[in-house]
């Protein structure tokens, strides 16, 4: 399958319990006022083979994928075929969403119960930043949430 997205940052340390490669989607609709992400929109879109994804972050020092800087949800089928292969390569998995908990469980219940971390929340500029010390991951705003999906 190919992969629409707006670049791939490798040996990213900030943004999951892992050493990872951030991966960014092409669109948010949620224009979240203060977004930081924002001018990710305006960059090229790349079309990339899934299985090319996972190389790179194989021949680096990278051990897992994340999910974050736009909206990964508005390419449902991308996620889950690169989450799944992602897995299939014993690579770790960190999603970011805007979504509560109970709504990206019912939008993409393929991925319930896999060993992915999941952020959710949207990104609120007028609530603080945190770090959750669970993970040790800073995070935009104090509502959003790590979730741990594997049982």
């Amino acid at each position: 399958m190919l992969i629409r997205h707006k670049g791939l940052e490798l040996d990213v340390v900030t943004d999951a319990p892992f050493i990872g490669a951030r991966i960014a989607a092409i669109n948010c609709s949620k224009n979240c006022p203060g977004c930081f992400n924002q001018h990710l929109l305006y960059e090229p879109t790349i079309i990339t083979p899934a299985q090319d994804i996972i190389e790179q972050i194989q021949s680096s020092i990278s051990t897992g994928i994340i999910f974050g800087g736009l909206e990964w949800t508005e390419q449902p089928k991308e996620l889950c075929e690169l989450t799944l292969l992602a897995l299939d390569h014993n690579l770790e998995v960190m999603i970011y969403t805007h979504m509560d908990l109970q709504e990206f469980l019912e939008k993409f219940p393929i991925l319930s119960g896999l060993n992915i971390y999941l952020k959710c929340g949207e990104y609120k500029k007028d609530l603080p930043p945190y770090v959750d010390e669970r993970y040790m991951i800073n995070l935009a705003s104090s509502n959003q949430k790590i979730y741990w999906l594997g049982n």
